[in-house]
């Protein structure tokens, strides 16, 4: 019982347990379950979630391809060993590879052969496995030319170990051959510097040393070292340089360049000449933060200055000497054959017999001749030696033909043959120009022809070529009908000591420089002059010569076979020689006393200025060469006398000097006139009678410039002494002014001109003639290229010789008032 008990109790437990079992498991099962189907939702929210992602990655990762493949820039990745993994589609256009060409190839396949090794090297550094490196080198283009390739790579790690490659490239190949460019460009240069041993030097803008280059080096003596961190101007300066280079500096520091010339010390303590040239050092602001300066070595060019400059002198010095060897041979040789010429007219006048005349005719034929030969010889010596100046005047061209056919009249006639002169240019005013150059220009182009023709014709003929503004162009034609030049001597009939063959120099004479010295004036005065002949039927010569119009009307016509041989209407003539050779005083005695004029003589200087005191002189004849007191001194002394001591007496110069710088001073001096010996008696008359004629009967303009005695009295009021001392100041300071303006005149130095004229205007004003005060004005404001120009130049010109006479007036009305 107890067992069966015992089993039921068993039984009815193990009911239990598994009925307490199948409700665990049926929960745990449901549990389960639900666990299941949570799990189930959260793995579909997974995948939902994981899809999603992975598309966005896929989204982003086709932006970024898309994007680098739109860059400039050449953008690839390698795997560890070098291999492309990939590569945008820049590399297309830089060089040219699609980049399924490059995928899965080694990065070393375009690389350049000599760059290759350090390309690899440079991966292999372990410095460039911790950063970003940059790294320029060549590569093979797609097709086959070379690029230069710069470009910038990250190394990109995992666990330690290198799990990639990441790189951005750039074609940088223009600025590397630019960069190249640059660098054989100043390697040429460098090699310029060096060959012409240029030396340079910089320095900061406190003038301290910051580098010295070897060429400098060698040339100061100096080691880079040595100068390094110094103060330059304390190194290669002395005290009186400083200021030159302290003034390039601020040019510098101005940021200007400069150029100059300078001494400076080597380190030896010597001391050479040097051309800098220095230019500023800028930064990236452009601030000016030094400069630098390329120094030349002038010594041995400065050695040659020194040399050249002795040689100058010593050519000056033997210029000098030729120039007054001229000026006393033309002196020496001169004076006789005056004497000569003189004597030989002298006699014409005088009973001869038929051998006798032609004795005469033999004698002046030689003296003639002789003169011609020296004339021409000093001639060409002064255009050889520039000393040919041209004096520019108004004069009436009319007039000046109508004497040159008068002066040729007598020669024509006595070769029988006729003189035409067609005057085709009826200008109503004067023209400006060298009178005296157009006259030597037209006798002897009129005196060669009627050397060589024995019948038929000479002639003159004036027409207008152009007109240009105040510019007249006038054409000259002098021709004949005589032997005529063979074409073969064309070219050479303007040469020196050249004649249409010796036959014609033996038969006809004359010295071959007539032509050269004619050629010569035309081209002085800016004109031209051609040929054209036929042998046996004659020349013609061709002059072009430019004139500017003046504003003063044309002198009344005069015949051009005026009387030259007698004075008209000058019977009461005074004159005053002053000549020390014996000969020349014979002669002029003579012609004095054949043309009834009363006259004196003195023999030096000295007994002119005396005699020009006590008596009164209507024209003074000065020799320039004297013993004691030469011409020009005397010349000084009379023209400080007052009127009525000759002090405004015509002085006419005679002098045996061609040289222009005798001329020039008697000028200066107060000559109004210069002859030049030998002369013939119609040529002194001439200019005796030029003047004479115009105290006779002076002109109206003559008259109308006076000094304006309101203006003095403003001035001075009562005060007569120091208007005398003003006046008497202007006689003596305005005609050295003056000379200097005509000086300058000449040259064209219009800076000088003006300066001149600025320092004259007050002095005009200053003695009562305001006129010529607004004469200089306008010429200071004038531009001495202009035609213009010339008109007022020649205005101011009459009017200073007015002016002048006007206060010599006023001034010894003055001293007559003052000494009753």
């Amino acid at each position: 019982m107890d067992k069966v008990a015992l089993l039921e109790k068993k039984l009815q437990r193990e009911r239990a347990a598994r009925k307490e079992a199948e409700r665990l498991l049926e929960e745990k099962s449901l549990q389960l379950y639900h666990a299941n189907q949570q799990l189930r939702h959260q793995y579909a929210q997974l995948k939902g979630k994981a899809g999603t992602t992975e598309q966005a990655l896929e989204e982003t990762q086709g932006r970024y391809e898309m994007l680098v493949d739109q860059v400039h820039d050449f953008v690839f990745k390698t795997d560890p060993q070098g291999m492309f993994s990939y590569v945008n589609s820049a590399c297309t256009r830089i060089l040219g590879y699609h980049p399924r060409d490059l995928l899965g190839h080694s990065y070393t396949k375009i690389i350049f052969p000599d760059d290759r090794q350090r390309v690899i090297d440079f991966y292999r550094n372990p410095l460039a496995l911790s950063q970003e490196n940059y790294l320029e080198f060549k590569v093979y283009a797609q097709d086959g030319t070379m690029r230069w390739i710069g470009q910038k790579v990250r190394m990109a790690m995992k666990g330690g170990e290198l799990f990639e490659i990441v790189g951005v490239a750039r074609d940088i190949t223009a600025e590397k051959q630019a960069q190249i460019a640059l660098g054989l460009s100043e390697e040429k240069y460098r090699g310029i510097m060096e060959n012409m041993q240029l030396g340079l030097l910089e320095v900061d803008n406190d003038d301290i040393i910051v580098r010295a280059f070897p060429a400098f080096c060698d040339m100061t003596g100096y080691v880079e070292e040595e100068l390094l961190g110094k103060d330059a101007n304390e190194v290669f300066l002395d005290e009186k340089n400083l200021a030159i280079m302290q003034a390039a500096n601020e040019e510098r520091r101005d940021g200007k360049h400069s150029v100059y010339e300078i001494q400076i010390k080597k380190k030896d303590g010597t001391q050479f000449w040097v051309l800098i040239s220095g230019a500023p050092i800028k930064n990236s602001d452009e601030e000016v933060i030094g400069s630098i300066g390329i120094h030349y070595d002038l010594s041995d060019r400065k050695a040659l200055e020194v040399d050249l400059k002795r040689a100058q002198e010593a050519a000056e010095h033997a210029r000098q000497a030729e120039k007054q060897f001229l000026a006393n041979m033309s002196h020496e040789i001169r004076n006789p054959i005056n004497a000569m010429v003189g004597m030989v007219n002298l006699l014409y006048d005088t009973p001869l017999n038929a051998d006798q005349t032609e004795y005469l005719d033999t004698v002046k034929y030689a003296s003639e001749l002789l003169l011609s030969l020296i004339s021409g010889v000093l001639d060409i010596a002064k255009i050889e030696a520039g000393e040919l100046e041209t004096h520019t005047a108004p004069f009436d061209l009319q007039a000046l033909c109508q004497s040159v056919i008068g002066t040729m009249s007598y020669q024509a006639h006595e070769k029988g043959i006729g003189l035409v002169f067609d005057y085709r240019t009826n200008f109503e005013t004067q023209l400006i120009g060298d009178a005296k150059f157009v006259n030597q220009i037209l006798v002897n182009l009129l005196s060669n022809a009627a050397k060589f023709t024995s019948e038929g014709e000479i002639g003159l003929a004036t027409s207008v070529l152009k007109t240009d503004g105040l510019v007249h162009w006038v054409q000259f034609e002098v021709w004949d009908t005589g032997i005529g030049i063979p074409e073969d001597e064309l070219p050479h009939i303007f040469e020196r000591f050249k004649q249409a063959g010796n036959d014609t120099k033996v038969r006809y004479g004359g010295t071959g420089l007539g032509l050269t010295i004619t050629q010569q004036l035309v081209q002085h005065l800016g004109g031209e002059i051609s040929v054209v002949s036929q042998p046996g039927q004659g020349t013609r010569f061709t002059a072009k010569i430019p004139f500017t119009r003046s504003s003063l009307p044309v002198l009344e016509k005069r015949s051009a076979d005026t009387a030259a041989n007698q004075p008209a209407a000058m019977p009461t003539t005074k004159v005053l020689v002053a000549e020390d050779n014996p000969m020349n005083q014979r002669y002029l005695e003579g012609l004095l006393k054949k043309w009834n004029f009363d006259f004196h003589i003195s023999s030096n200087g000295a007994e002119a200025v005396e005699m020009a005191q006590s008596y009164q002189y209507d024209v003074i004849l000065m020799d320039i060469r004297m013993p004691e007191m030469d011409g020009y001194e005397a010349t000084r002394r009379i023209r400080k006398l007052p009127p009525h001591q000759n002090g405004e007496a015509i002085i006419i110069a005679l002098t045996a000097s061609a040289m222009v710088d005798d001329l020039e001073k008697a000028k200066a001096a107060g000559c109004n006139e210069h002859l030049s010996k030998p002369f013939a008696p119609n040529q002194l008359l001439e200019v005796i009678s030029q003047y004479t004629s115009k105290q006779t009967n002076p002109p109206a303009e003559r008259t109308q410039i006076q000094v304006n005695e309101a203006r003095i009295l403003e001035l001075y009021g009562d005060d007569a002494e120091h208007c005398q001392m003003i006046m008497q100041m202007f006689l003596e300071v305005v005609p050295n002014d003056v000379v200097a303006l005509v000086d300058a005149w000449k040259t064209k130095d219009a800076q000088q001109f003006k300066a001149l004229a600025h320092r004259m205007k007050p002095n005009f004003d200053m003695v009562g003639l305001p006129e010529g005060t607004r004469k200089m004005e306008k010429l200071q404001k004038s531009d001495l290229s202009k035609p213009e120009t010339d008109v007022l130049w020649e205005d101011f010109q009459v009017f200073y010789a007015q002016a002048l006479q006007a206060v010599r007036t006023h001034l010894g009305s003055m001293e007559n008032v003052i000494s009753e």
